[in-house]
């Protein structure tokens, strides 16, 4: 019996490690393993270890010390053990005293703050972790006991960021028998008499409990909240081509779509199509940012931008809401025949002399010695102005409000520059007649804008 559950476990992980890598030579594959020297994890490392030999790829383990466990200097010598007897790398890590509320949250930002690091750092493809699914019903009755719907009821992620569970679907018994049949050493985490812990709470005291329709109600919220999951999906794809435009610098989102989503799909919407400015990776923010973030996006009109993490910047603009990195928004190009910005392309012509009748706002007039000495076209910046012809300075804000430009608009809007930086012309709002530019007559340059088919 036992054999056949060591074969079984065996081949679980195996197909699990060829699925994670299946786009990567298996043999070029770095793993990381979260140690915590208690029986799911010893028998993942025992596991991998085995498979390491078999598919000839490479491994190491951490162990964290929450210094609360009071085996540490136990679990450390384990590692150590293990770490020569596997020929793998151990590495240690220790995190400070945590505050003395919301214990189990400090422990588990500062645990994947740490795996994030160390995947940073050494290039892993992927951090194994050894959850399982008593620990995914334990997670689904966490989520029970406040109030909750279907997206918040997903329970633990198999897939995050290049964090694996491969244990996700198999019962802690099975771990149970398969550390007893191997001969795997194991040490008993003393922090899980805690039940100040809520997980050790629900684990030690509520679910001895309960009869079997418990769990199998458990497992059906599960199923329930997967089920809507790809429901939701489904109708994300159907209003994703309307709602979204990508431009090189920035996401737009159409105001009027996304604010009829309730909170919970405009969250999940915002971590799927804003993972590309974020490595990738699901964005980590406190529920509190998201519902600063609902209370910013439902004022109708433009303001300042909402920082919503270091790398990214959203911006309520009126009727758009504009997304970007937070390097994103300077952009400055010389000016050539055929010079594109954005939906704009901009012609160059030499033309002698001014024709006063052929004058607007979507071209104007400069000297050649003007465009030999450099024309720049850039995006605008706070504090802009441009001299009239009588000399007077004038911000470009105030033209921008004047059309009633939305921040989008404002961001995008191409401002045409000399050499020293002095604006020149801004499309389609003012021109060299606007400004008083002096030109002779012989030696003009007309540029003109056409909308880019």
């Amino acid at each position: 019996m036992r054999s056949n559950i060591s074969c079984v476990l065996d081949k679980i992980i195996e197909k699990k490690i060829l699925l994670y890598s299946n786009e990567i030579d298996i043999k070029k594959i770095k793993i990381l393993i979260a140690y915590s020297g208690g029986v799911d994890s010893s028998v993942l490392l025992h596991i991998v270890n085995k498979l390491s030999k078999k598919l000839k790829f490479e491994f190491d383990f951490v162990y964290i010390n929450h210094n609360m466990n009071p085996n540490n200097e136990l679990i450390k010598i384990q590692a150590n053990f293990l770490s020569s007897i596997y020929n793998s790398n151990f590495i240690y890590r220790e995190i400070e005293s945590p505050p003395k509320k919301n214990k189990e949250s400090f422990f588990r930002e500062r645990r994947y703050s740490f795996l994030e690091d160390l995947q940073e750092e050494n290039k892993y493809n992927f951090i194994f972790t050894a959850h399982h699914m008593d620990d995914q019903l334990e997670t689904a009755c966490i989520r029970t006991l406040g109030q909750y719907n279907w997206t918040n009821l997903f329970g633990i992620y198999e897939f995050k960021n290049s964090i694996r569970r491969p244990m996700l679907k198999i019962k802690k018994q099975k771990i149970i028998d398969y550390a007893i049949g191997n001969n795997i050493r194991w040490i008993f985490d003393y922090t899980n008499n805690d039940s100040a812990i809520l997980r050790n709470n629900i684990r030690n005291n509520i679910f001895p409990n309960k009869n079997i329709l418990f769990f199998y109600y458990l497992r059906y919220l599960l199923f329930y909240s997967k089920l809507n999951f790809y429901l939701f999906q489904y109708r994300i794809k159907s209003i994703e081509l309307e709602m979204v435009k990508q431009t090189d610098n920035y996401l737009l989102l159409r105001k009027d779509i996304f604010l009829k989503l309730n909170n919970n799909y405009k969250k999940m919407f915002l971590q799927k199509i804003l993972k590309q400015y974020n490595d990738n990776k699901y964005l980590i923010i406190k529920k509190s940012k998201w519902l600063e973030l609902w209370n910013y996006l439902s004022k109708n009109k433009n303001l300042n931008n909402f920082i919503m993490t270091d790398n990214i910047i959203i911006n309520n603009s009126k009727d758009v809401i504009i997304m970007r990195r937070n390097n994103d928004y300077n952009k400055k190009i010389i000016l050539e025949n055929n010079a594109v910005w954005d939906s704009l392309i901009f012609k160059i012509n030499k033309v002698g002399s001014v024709n006063n009748n052929t004058i607007d706002k979507n071209s104007t007039y400069i000297s050649d010695n003007k465009l030999e000495e450099g024309i720049y076209i850039r995006n605008w910046n706070v504090g802009d102005y441009y001299l009239t012809s009588n000399q007077k300075r004038k911000k470009v804000s105030k033209l921008f409000i004047k059309n009633k430009f939305n921040n989008y608009q404002k961001m995008y809007h191409p401002i045409f520059v000399d050499s020293e930086n002095r604006i020149i012309w801004v499309p389609g709002l003012i021109n060299s007649q606007d400004l008083g530019l002096k030109l002779e007559n012989n030696n003009c340059i007309k540029i003109s804008q056409e909308i880019l088919n």
